[in-house]
């Protein structure tokens, strides 16, 4: 990927998040990288619950992330935090990275 087009990834993410910035509770933060990285999931499956079992127990999907087993001291997920990193990522914005990807 282009220098550029991480540019605007990046920019559109600063976009979005400055708009959710005011719900920010203080919990453990998650990347942009696992933001992109278990929105596919959610979208494929539709379901919270299963992309919570997919974010802590899938070894593949975990280490794309570049986390470690939860049973082997990696950071575990919680329903809260899969809930609401992923929807603060509304539809506009993901069609916008896609197309800057494309």
């Amino acid at each position: 990927m282009a220098k550029e087009s991480l540019t605007i990834i990046l920019a559109l993410f600063g976009c979005t998040y400055r708009r959710v910035a005011a719900t920010y509770s203080g919990r453990l933060g998650t990347d942009i990288w696992s933001i992109l990285v278990h929105i596919v999931p959610k979208h494929a499956l539709d379901d919270f619950g299963r992309v919570l079992d997919h974010a802590n127990i899938d070894a593949k999907l975990r280490q794309l992330v570049g986390m470690n087993l939860v049973a082997y001291g990696g950071k575990e997920f919680t329903l809260w935090t899969i809930v609401h990193k992923l929807t603060w990522l509304d539809e506009a914005t993901l069609v916008a990275i896609n197309v800057v990807i494309a």
